[in-house]
This record gives C-alpha cells, structure tokens and sequence, in this order.
C-alpha cells in the first residue's frame, strides 16, 4: 500500500532526522525547493493518523537512544544509521 507523500512505518515509510521548522539550527526538513513533502500527510487524513504519527516519532526516537554508543564526554555514535 503506497500514500501520496509521506508513508506510515509499517508501509515503508521512514522518519528522518533532519532539522524541521522552529529548529535553532533552521528548517532544512521542509525548507527548498521542490519541498520534501509536497502531498498532503497521510497522518493527517486518517482517524487517529496524529497519534499514529507521534507514536512512530516517539519509537524512532526510542531505539536510536538504545543504540547510541558514547564514545567521549559529549560524543555518540549510532552504529544502526
């Protein structure tokens, strides 16, 4: 099953790290052209398609956290990316 713009996990989708909007660092998620996201967000076109959203962030999230191997005082690596 393929959606127009972004996909959920289960489907393929994947969820990126780059910076996004309000990041201190500037909006390189969405920003440029063409943008990253031109269609409308699956998320956003489902019932219950937010929490879905903020339920696949937060496991993403959750494993690099388990992964990440310190190799100095404030330097990681992720040896899954």
């Amino acid at each position: 099953m393929r959606f127009l713009g972004r996909e959920m996990i289960d489907y393929g989708g994947v969820i990126d790290e780059l910076p996004g909007p309000g990041h201190p660092s500037g909006n390189i998620h969405t920003a440029g052209s063409p943008t990253r996201h031109p269609s409308k967000s699956i998320f956003n076109s489902i019932e219950g398609g937010k929490a879905l959203r903020q339920s696949e962030i937060k496991a993403h999230w959750e494993m690099k956290g388990n992964r990440l191997i310190q190799i100095g005082p404030d330097e990681w690596i992720d040896p899954g990316h």
